[in-house]
């Protein structure tokens, strides 16, 4: 790329996603309207759908993509899924959860209520969904870029949980 502005905003953007630095220790609600600081969990692959209530494509890739790739890894303790809302309504983020719309209630429910809530901003989330990887260390390994069918993203997160094993 020769153009500089065009270089400067596509290092920008890569530079939002923070990949290879630990997540970022900024406050979301949960279910119970507490913050909690989303921190690396006993060596778990984390992978954070983040959604919006009303949004199709959001409902989609729960349905489809996530949900499926959810009960493979239901026994699994080296896998979490986390679901992340944007939605300044609790109640209306309370009853999505509940329909199976959006996210599973069995799993970790955060909200990022308002407009411009920092850890979307941190992270450059825009659009809706969106997804981000974190290895079992804590720090960001993917923003955006996952698999498209439930067998391949089954795949590549099988695929995490093998890295960086110590050698005998």
């Amino acid at each position: 790329i020769t153009t500089p502005w065009v270089h400067q905003m596509i290092g920008d953007l890569y530079s939002a996603q923070r990949i290879g630095e630990p997540l970022a220790a900024i406050p979301l609600m949960t279910t119970n309207g507490d913050s909690t600081i989303l921190a690396a969990t006993d060596g778990k692959i984390s992978f954070l759908h983040f959604w919006l209530p009303g949004c199709e494509a959001s409902s989609g890739a729960y349905k489809y993509l996530i949900s499926p790739a959810e009960e493979h890894f239901k026994d699994d303790n080296q896998v979490e899924f986390v679901y992340v809302s944007h939605d300044n309504k609790p109640d209306r983020w309370l009853k999505n959860i509940q329909s199976g719309d959006f996210a599973s209630e069995s799993a970790l429910n955060l909200n990022t209520p308002g407009t411009g809530h920092p850890f979307l901003k941190y992270y450059n989330i825009h659009r809706y969904p969106s997804y981000m990887v974190i290895d079992k260390d804590g720090n960001v390994i993917n923003v955006g870029n996952v698999p498209n069918t439930p067998e391949e993203l089954i795949e590549y997160l099988d695929s995490l949980k093998h890295q960086n094993l110590p050698t005998p």
